[in-house]
């Protein structure tokens, strides 16, 4: 703050008047303060952390037409950082015309080209869509090159477009995706989409059994859980729900562990009531997992599991006491 500011901040006999007059002053000032920012910054990296610090429309817009003019610029991968900030305010045409700018130097780059293709479907223009989605494929023809935004944003192109016109190219991708980057999982959700979008779930399920069984596949275990949870199939549910938990043993899991234990402590339970309630002993296991689940999940799901929790307690007693009646007999 300059000195006229700290002045005035400074006596406390400041009338009505003055405080407004203080207001307005200190308004100009951080509007001048951005303007003066927003004009003399060079650097895309540089215009990530200014947006971060202003993050209001007036803002973007000065960045966004700075970055098309050419006065502001980067390295390709800063052209896909600043594309990413601009997408998370929403604005996805933007960020596609970001990452076309930085096309137009790096044109070979895999992660412009399919984030510059993912945006523009985001914001809706299909024609613009069909464009890039050729454009990516020319400038970037060895597969083999490709990362997992190049593989999963083009089939995702594929299938909002015209599924059943690209069958054998979806055949295609989704092979040479789990041939190039046999460790990525997405490869399998890819195909497991695929499938899901055709009315085979049993192909889409065997697809995500085959990801969980040899990869360290955290996001196909969460899908499956949720199919089988869907489909009633509890103990597969359990299972899968268990492989999830262990693959997401990780410093920055890309899954909501605390939805596997939640889904976990769900099926257990349906497998209890099912069964005509068991013993107290798995009353008590599974209202353990629900204590556990209930510390990190969603308020909503947290009245979920008090519920539950509520009817374990309420039908674990029947069980017991109708045990202990039959002992007595």
């Amino acid at each position: 703050m300059d000195e006229n500011n700290t002045s005035l901040l400074a006596h406390p006999d400041t009338t009505t008047h003055d405080l407004s007059d203080l207001i307005e002053m200190l308004t100009k000032n951080h509007e001048s303060s951005q303007e003066s920012r927003l004009s003399d910054v060079k650097s895309l990296a540089a215009a990530s952390a200014v947006l971060e610090e202003f993050n209001n429309a007036d803002a973007y817009t000065v960045i966004f037409d700075r970055i098309q003019k050419g006065e502001i610029t980067g390295d390709a991968d800063d052209f896909h950082n600043i594309a990413v900030t601009f997408a998370r305010h929403q604005e996805p045409e933007r960020a596609s015309l970001i990452c076309q700018t930085g096309l137009s130097i790096w044109p070979g780059n895999i992660d412009l080209n399919a984030d510059a293709l993912t945006y523009i479907m985001d914001a809706g223009d299909l024609l613009a869509a069909n464009r890039l989605a050729e454009s990516l494929q020319a400038n970037c023809p060895d597969r083999s090159k490709w990362n997992w935004r190049g593989f999963s944003f083009l089939f995702d192109y594929f299938l909002e477009v015209q599924p059943k016109g690209f069958e054998k190219e979806i055949d295609t991708l989704i092979s040479e995706y789990k041939r190039y980057l046999p460790q990525e999982e997405k490869a399998f959700l890819c195909d497991a989409k695929r499938y899901e979008n055709m009315g085979e779930v049993d192909n889409a399920i065997n697809s995500l059994e085959e990801a969980v069984s040899n990869l360290n596949a955290p996001q196909c275990a969460l899908k499956l859980t949720d199919m089988y949870f869907e489909r009633a199939k509890y103990q597969d549910a359990v299972r899968t729900a268990t492989l999830g938990i262990a693959y997401a043993a990780e410093p920055q899991p890309s899954i909501r562990t605390a939805y596997l234990l939640f889904l976990r402590a769900l099926s257990k339970d349906a497998l209890f009531l099912k069964s005509g309630c068991g013993s107290s002993e798995d009353a008590k296991s599974i209202l353990k997992e629900y204590s556990l689940a209930r510390k990190y999940v969603s308020t909503s799901e947290r009245k979920i599991i008090d519920f539950r929790m509520d009817i374990i307690n309420t039908y674990s007693s029947f069980s017991i006491s109708e045990d202990n009646h039959n002992y007595e007999k």
